[in-house]
C-alpha cells in the first residue's frame, strides 16, 4: 500500500474529526443549560443519528447519495435550514427574560432533537 496516498485521506479526516460541529456546540449548549441528563439524552440521539450514517457509509449507499448531487443538495439545504432554525429558537430563548415557573421540555424531546440534528449534519455524510 502507498502510504503518501493515505497521508491526504488521513489529514482530511483527522480535520474533519478536530473542527467542533454543530453537534458539539448544541450538546455543549443542552448541556450547560437544561443539566447533564438532557444533555446526555441530547447526545443519545446525535449518536443514534452518527450510527445511521454509520451504516449508510458501510453499506455502500454513502457512495451513491454522494453521485446524486440533487439528494445531496437538497440534505445540505434541509440541514442548514435546520440549524438556522436552531439558531433563530436560541436567540428568541435568550432574548426573552427568565420565567420563575418555567415548564421544562420532556425529556423525549431532546433525544429526538439531538437526532435530527445528527441525521441532518452534511458533514457527516460527506465523511
Amino acid at each position: 500500500m502507498n502510504f503518501e496516498v493515505l497521508i491526504p485521506i488521513i489529514l482530511a479526516f483527522f480535520i474533519v474529526t478536530v473542527s467542533p460541529g454543530p453537534a458539539n456546540i448544541a450538546v455543549a449548549t443542552v448541556a450547560m443549560s437544561s443539566g447533564r441528563r438532557n444533555g446526555l439524552l441530547f447526545g443519545l440521539g446525535l449518536s443514534i443519528g452518527l450510527a445511521f450514517w454509520g451504516v449508510i457509509a458501510a453499506t455502500g449507499l454513502g457512495v451513491v447519495l454522494q453521485a446524486s448531487e440533487l439528494v445531496l443538495l437538497a440534505l445540505k439545504v434541509l440541514g442548514g435550514g435546520y440549524l438556522l432554525w436552531l439558531a433563530y429558537q436560541s436567540a428568541k430563548s435568550a432574548a426573552k427574560p427568565i420565567e420563575k415557573n418555567a415548564k421544562p421540555q420532556s425529556e423525549g424531546r431532546w433525544f429526538l432533537r439531538g437526532l435530527i440534528l445528527n441525521l441532518s449534519n452534511p458533514k457527516a455524510v460527506v465523511a
